[in-house]
């Protein structure tokens, strides 16, 4: 029976690992058990992208799955064996960054705005919010970054209104709009990466504004470099996604679990497919809001129920791994293997009950 749900269920049989996962008592049996749920999303998500059914990838597959189902298992028994094995321990959350009210504004211009003006009106909102942080922070050597980012997207900008002209600049008549293949490849490095570099990723997860301007990349990469500039898109695609990639490994490998999620939800938006796109924004939004103190920590510093909340985006990381293997099979398997090794660690701590 248990075969028969693997071969024909795995989708329904990750979402039990899933509920199993976030029920644990302790951070630690929860980080263990995560490494068999991101095995299990691995094989379930290979097998959606494609193959012979009966050929050597399905087999591999479903051991990636079955083996996750065990690490899952032997995660939870010794989870709820060791529940009481140590006295609770309380460590302090490290501060969050609130977002400040130009921020919220710029974002909100960003993604709702229906003239390109009002993107780009948004967009300089985020910066000016990035530039305040700076200054507040006396970190002046970041402003450095928000300049270079303040010229690339002003640039990107700048063009796209001398291509459509006074008429133009209507979000919803940019996709089809006269953009010459090297005009798309010039607008996609300018306005990617000028966004990216904001986001907070390695190797910029010291800026002082951390996570907080990430929407920003993954809002204008969603709306506007996805559908209007294909073609540049597709040509700087690999490169974004490598760096996406060691971001969010070597974030992972430092614990910052936030940033982990806001780093593969935008990996999940670089792919450029409709499943990467929605559960991809969705994954970085939880990790936004978790970054910014509005959603609990659900790492070392998180209670009993503290995981509960990420039933809803960790319920799509398969549909997310199914979108970055269609485009970049070696880096989403790699992020994969390091997001284990992360969790391993996480692993190894003083269990806590919370």
């Amino acid at each position: 029976m248990g075969v028969d749900l693997v071969a024909v269920r795995p989708y329904l049989l990750y979402l039990a690992l899933l509920l199993v996962t976030v029920s644990l008592p302790t951070v630690r049996a929860r980080a263990g058990a995560g490494v068999g749920l991101l095995l299990s999303g691995l094989g379930m998500a290979a097998g959606r992208v494609g193959g012979d059914p009966g050929g050597g990838f399905a087999t591999v597959n479903g051991m990636l799955i079955a083996v996750g189902l065990a690490i899952v298992v032997l995660a939870a028994i010794g989870g709820w064996r060791r529940q009481d094995a140590t006295p609770p321990r309380h460590q302090s959350s490290p501060a969050r960054m609130r977002p400040s009210l130009p921020l919220v504004a710029g974002l909100l211009f960003v993604l709702f705005g229906p003239h390109l003006i009002l993107v780009t009106a948004g967009a300089f909102l985020v910066l000016v919010s990035g530039a305040a942080t700076v200054l507040r922070a006396r970190r002046p050597a970041w402003l450095t970054l928000v300049l270079v980012a303040a010229l690339l997207l002003g640039a990107g900008f700048f063009l796209v209104f001398t291509i459509l002209g006074p008429a133009g600049g209507r979000m919803s008549e940019l996709v089809g709009g006269p953009f010459s293949p090297p005009a798309e490849r010039l607008l996609a490095i300018l306005l990617g990466a000028g966004s990216l570099g904001l986001a907070g990723i390695f190797p910029f997860h010291r800026a002082p504004w951390r996570l907080t301007l990430a929407p920003l990349a993954a809002i204008l990469t969603a709306r506007i470099l996805v559908p209007a500039f294909p073609e540049g898109f597709a040509d700087w695609q690999s490169p974004a996604m490598l760096w996406l990639a060691v971001g969010v490994a070597a974030e992972a490998l430092l614990g910052r679990w936030a940033a982990v999620m806001v780093g593969a939800g935008l990996m999940g938006i670089w792919s450029g497919r409709p499943g990467g796109i929605e559960w991809g924004g969705l994954l970085g939004l939880f990790g936004w809001l978790t970054s910014v103190g509005l959603l609990p920590p659900s790492a070392r510093n998180g209670g009993r129920w503290s995981g509960l909340w990420l039933l809803i985006p960790a319920a799509g990381i398969p549909l997310l791994l199914e979108a970055t293997l269609r485009v970049q099979v070696l880096l989403s398997v790699a992020v994969i293997a390091a997001l284990a090794i992360g969790l391993g660690v996480e692993s190894r701590r003083p269990a806590r009950v919370g």
